[in-house]
Parts: structure tokens; C-alpha cells; sequence
């Protein structure tokens, strides 16, 4: 008897059917999610690149961090710190001019060392302080005022120099090792050492006046801080 067209199909049929939609399912759902990894490894990893490039960049034009040196902070407000029985360590820098300057050369003055660096807002506001206060004692054997300019090139310092009229002598630490021998936690800073070569006080943050660093002189040499 002829077989009828439109019979159910038999169960192994039916399983072999199915079995092929599921398997077509799948891959369809593999092809998906390979697309979608395809997507997002990429923007990963380019997300990852920009990141690593940014920290590069940071790292290369950032200045050098240590863990007693500045490591860049900037001091906006002051405070006085008193030293006690502590030699002032001894140093030699080059001006801008390339003249070598040891602190020794001023062996029986006061000396006040200013830290400071163009890209430091608040040293921008003290400077003119520094410069009056260069102009009242210019010429008096018993304190000279130093400036060292620390982790910056050259040209930027001459730049800051030039555009401030800085008339006192400064001193050049691009790497930051007197930085870090005097233990400057930020700048700007100023020191303040005796006419023995004794380190007797620090004043953290901006000078607010040349009267401002007569007074600190005074309270750290007679120990009145």
C-alpha cells in the first residue's frame, strides 16, 4: 500500500531534527559570543594602553618622588619647625651662570636657604618677599640669603628668575640631592642656619614679608620659636 505523504515522522526523525535546530542554536550563540569577545578584548586592552601610557606620561614629566624629599607637594600654609644640635649639611651647587657655590663660603654668616621652583604658585607669591629682604641685608657680613631652585630644568628657573628680577644669589638642585639632604618636606621651604653652621630652624610654606624673615631669624637663633 502506497504510503501516505503526510504521516507523522518517525521518532528517530524527529530526534535527528531536533537535534540539528539545537545544534544550530548553538551556533549560533558561540558565533554571538565570539562577537561580542571580539568587541571587548580589544577596547580592553586599548583601555588598558591609555592607562599605562598616562602613567608614563605622568611619571616622565613629574618630579622625582623620595621619601624625604618633596616628591613635588607643595606647601600652602606655614609653620615653623625648630632644629636642634644638627650641622647643616654641607653642599656644592653651580648659579645659573655656572660659578660653583659651597654653603662653606659662608662660614661665620647666617644663612637662609630658600627652596623653591617655578611651578610652585606659592613661591611665585613670595618671591618679591625674598627679594626685599635680599635688598635690606645686601652688603651686611652677618646674613646672606641663598635660593636653590630644585627638579626643573634650567631655562624654566632663569625664566622665573627673569620675569621675578630675583636679585640673590641662586643655586641650581635639578636632581633635588640637597633636597633630600635637608630632609624638605615640601616647598617652599626656607632654612635657617647659624653663623657656626648650626641648623637651627625651618619655616614651611611661603614667606609672608622681609620682616617675616627678620622675625623667623631672630626666634630660631635664640631659640624663642
Amino acid at each position: 500500500m502506497p504510503s501516505d505523504q503526510n504521516q507523522d515522522l518517525l521518532p528517530e526523525e524527529q530526534n535527528t531534527d531536533d537535534d540539528d535546530r539545537e545544534s544550530s542554536t548553538a551556533d549560533v550563540e558561540d558565533r554571538e559570543s565570539l562577537s561580542i569577545r571580539d568587541r571587548i578584548i580589544p577596547f580592553s586592552a586599548l583601555g588598558i594602553l591609555i592607562i599605562l601610557i598616562g602613567v608614563f606620561a605622568y611619571t616622565l614629566h613629574s618630579p622625582s618622588g623620595s621619601s624625604l624629599g618633596a616628591g613635588g607637594r607643595v606647601n600652602t600654609s606655614g609653620s615653623m619647625v625648630q632644629v636642634d644640635d644638627q650641622k647643616a649639611p654641607e653642599f656644592t651647587l653651580q648659579t645659573f651662570d655656572g660659578e660653583e657655590v659651597s654653603l662653606a663660603d659662608y662660614r661665620g654668616q647666617s644663612v637662609v636657604i630658600n627652596f623653591w621652583a617655578s611651578w610652585c604658585p606659592p613661591c611665585r607669591d613670595e618671591a618679591p618677599m625674598l627679594n626685599a629682604f635680599h635688598e635690606e641685608v645686601q652688603g651686611d657680613d652677618d646674613v646672606v640669603l641663598l635660593g636653590i631652585a630644585v627638579w626643573e630644568e634650567a631655562e624654566a628657573s632663569i625664566e622665573f628668575m627673569r620675569q621675578y628680577d630675583l636679585q640673590f644669589t641662586n643655586l641650581s638642585d635639578e636632581q633635588g640631592s640637597v633636597l633630600i639632604d635637608y630632609g624638605v618636606y615640601g616647598i617652599p621651604e626656607t632654612f635657617f642656619i647659624d653663623a657656626d653652621g648650626m641648623l637651627v630652624g625651618k619655616y614651611r610654606g611661603p614667606i609672608e614679608s622681609a620682616e617675616h624673615i627678620h622675625e623667623l631669624r631672630t626666634a630660631f637663633e635664640t631659640g624663642e620659636s
